[in-house]
């Protein structure tokens, strides 16, 4: 969060290059992207399709669009986040 990066980074002799958050279409989290990149700091999305039984996936206007474009929902969920270039992590620890 932008509070605990505020307390870390006077004390940091390095600045992190990147933090992982939770973002999602659900959770887009603009602030925190804009403190970030004010800062340097890549962000990289966690569990960008939702945790376990998330209803993102069914997300009717995700659904909808995917379905126009002959695409998967995952593609138009991830290609939203894409639209604020931010990179994908793949490990489910």
């Amino acid at each position: 969060s932008e509070k605990i990066l505020e307390q870390l980074l006077p004390h940091a002799t390095v600045v992190p290059a990147v933090d992982q958050l939770e973002i999602h279409l659900y959770n887009p989290q603009h602030e925190l992207l804009d403190y970030l990149k004010s800062k340097g700091i890549v962000p990289q999305a966690y569990s960008p399709l939702g945790s376990t039984s998330s209803p993102l996936l069914q997300d009717e206007t995700a659904t909808s669009i995917a379905h126009k474009h002959k695409l998967q929902t995952s593609d138009v969920l991830l290609g939203y986040l894409r639209m604020f270039s931010l990179d994908f992590s793949d490990s489910p620890y």
